[in-house]
């Protein structure tokens, strides 16, 4: 009975020349995703060495153009209120750490029986 052969993509990590690829493995180099099109060793993924990889995606650019896309849909206005929302969190946040630091702490000696009552502010 023949064998079909590899037919999963196998995730590599980060490209490194040492390492010996094969078939179908996938590689992530400068940004971009590359799929191994034979067994290679040594042969830097790039668009001139297509005939050993396949950019398989070119994710610093999807990104890019997703984040972009993005703002482009949200309105003047809806940016001013998100970053107005983002500064009212930080000023929450910081209230909050405020009064933690207020909040009595109870710290249990159980071998003396007794119990120290301490706060956060040092």
């Amino acid at each position: 009975m023949a064998t079909a052969g590899r037919i999963l993509i196998i995730p590599k990590g980060k490209y490194s020349s040492a390492t010996q690829y094969e078939q179908l493995d996938l590689v992530l180099h400068n940004g971009d995703s590359w799929l191994a099109k034979q067994n290679v060793k040594g042969v830097e993924p790039s668009d001139n060495n297509s005939a050993y990889w396949h950019r398989f995606t070119d994710i610093l650019n999807t990104v890019k153009s997703n984040v972009l896309d993005s703002l482009d849909a949200v309105s003047e206005n809806e940016q001013e209120d998100m970053i107005a929302g983002a500064l009212a969190v930080k000023e929450l946040e910081s209230k909050m750490n405020e009064v933690e630091a207020k909040i009595p702490v109870i710290e249990l000696d159980e071998a003396n029986q007794i119990a120290y009552i301490t706060t956060n502010q040092g």
